[in-house]
């Protein structure tokens, strides 16, 4: 299972179309947001994004991710709020 944050990055790449802007989004290197991504698509053998000269766009497999993505997120930040 991945963490949470690992699933934010992708969310926030998605949301930015960009990993420079989706790095300071979340407030780490460009760098290490690119390999959190990486280490993603190397455990599941798919990549999330296509990366081009104007930003990144999702591939089919990346959509699906995203939108579960968004889900757990949603229902973890509700799990949060529901124990405080």
């Amino acid at each position: 299972m991945h963490s949470l944050i690992r699933l934010r990055h992708i969310v926030a790449v998605a949301r930015s179309g960009s990993f420079s802007l989706a790095a300071e989004e979340v407030g780490i290197s460009q760098p290490a947001l690119s390999r959190s991504i990486q280490t993603f698509e190397a455990d599941y053998r798919l990549r999330l994004f296509d990366r081009g000269k104007g930003g990144v766009t999702l591939t089919p497999a990346g959509k699906l991710a995203v939108e579960r993505a968004r889900a757990i997120l949603a229902a973890a930040g509700e799990f949060d709020r529901d124990m405080r």
